[in-house]
């Protein structure tokens, strides 16, 4: 998956995001571009008490399933846009009485 989703954020250096899914759950996570043409997700150490911990973890943040991933980056592209979203008080459903099906 994240060879087919990544999206390049930085030319000169080939860095961007893609999407991985693991154990049914869809995370964005950030990555690059190799000289091969291969997608590496990058990896890091998370600190417990200020200091590293031994294992190396994928530097994303997990969305959720599919059905939650997409509910959450509608969510976004809606801040980005400055509509209102569910989170809202005062939102209203769409219309849904045009669609075709």
């Amino acid at each position: 998956m994240k060879d087919s989703t990544f999206c390049e954020t930085d030319q000169q250096y080939h860095n961007g995001v893609c999407l991985e899914l693991y154990n049914n759950e869809i995370g964005i996570c950030r990555a690059n571009r190799g000289k091969d043409g291969k997608v590496y997700v990058k990896w890091g150490y998370p600190q417990k008490d200020k200091k590293p911990i031994e294992k190396s973890i994928p530097w994303k943040v997990v969305l959720g399933t599919k059905s939650q991933a997409i509910e959450m980056l509608e969510t976004f592209v809606s801040l980005l846009k400055g509509e209102a979203t569910k989170q809202d008080s005062n939102y209203e459903p769409p219309d849904d009485s045009t669609i075709p099906f």
